[in-house]
């Protein structure tokens, strides 16, 4: 989709996400998550935190802790729904996992429909190191994009980068766009070029504010230390406050 605010490798194209066809069969809505071209960083308008916490960490797609649940485990009348979608596992490995999905509902409050779906993702058992993240999916009327449910995916271990690994941030404007030009420290630029060269075609997560905005997978190796958070939703002015806002916070850590 267009309307996303990506983080990429300033020297190269370095991630892209794996397409996802059995999503759409598995849910009543044609909605679909973010479906990013690379490395992809989205803050949530919906539900603005002081701090926009940016992490990143692994995704277990070797587990499939939803694989053996049934349909009626779910409450009825709750909004959750089960799917399913083929991620990979390594160099030519794919298998086929499953995710909740709640939708939301008209006048509630996003971090109640969160508290809803975790709820009910408490009762999921998950080895130790592992937990479930949620990801928010859009649908997009009249090109206008909107927030139409919540969607859960397994995170593994502690995050590889945090917000403290900023070194440097400045909001970029111009010609309709806006994004954050981010300077990783040198140690954080050998974790996360370590990181992809070790998680080669394999998914990893990028979380702002507690929310999965991203999991696309690594297909090739990430150095320099230099990204860049490009805001591809709302009108010009918003994209400007936005990159301004979060530019202000990373640097300010």
């Amino acid at each position: 989709m267009t309307h996303l605010r990506r983080l990429r490798s300033i020297a190269s194209l370095a991630l892209v996400a794996l397409a996802v066809p059995a999503l759409l069969s598995a849910c009543a809505s044609t909605a679909v998550p973010r479906a990013p071209s690379d490395l992809t960083v989205l803050t949530s308008g919906d539900s603005p935190t002081p701090q926009s916490r940016l992490e990143v960490v692994k995704v277990d797609d070797t587990l499939d802790p939803l694989g053996a649940v049934r349909a009626d485990a779910i409450p009825a009348g709750s909004g959750i729904s089960l799917g399913s979608e083929r991620v990979s596992l390594g160099a030519d490995q794919t298998a086929e996992r499953r995710f909740a999905r709640i939708e939301l509902r008209d006048g509630e409050a996003r971090a109640a429909t969160a508290a809803r779906l975790r709820a009910w993702l408490d009762g999921v058992p998950l080895p130790r190191g592992a937990r479930f993240g949620l990801e928010e999916v859009e649908d997009s009327v009249g090109g206008v994009s909107r927030v139409v449910a919540l969607r859960s995916i397994v995170l593994a271990g502690e995050p590889v980068l945090r917000s403290p690994d900023v070194a440097g941030a400045e909001a970029v404007t111009g010609e309709g766009d806006a994004y954050v030009a981010v300077t990783l420290s040198a140690d954080a630029a050998s974790r996360l070029e370590q990181l992809t060269r070790d998680w080669m075609h394999r998914r990893m997560a990028i979380v702002v504010g507690g929310d999965v905005v991203s999991a696309p997978v690594v297909r090739s190796v990430i150095s320099g230390g230099r990204v860049s958070i490009t805001f591809g939703h709302g009108d010009a002015a918003s994209r400007t406050a936005e990159a301004t806002r979060l530019a202000h916070e990373l640097a300010a850590r």
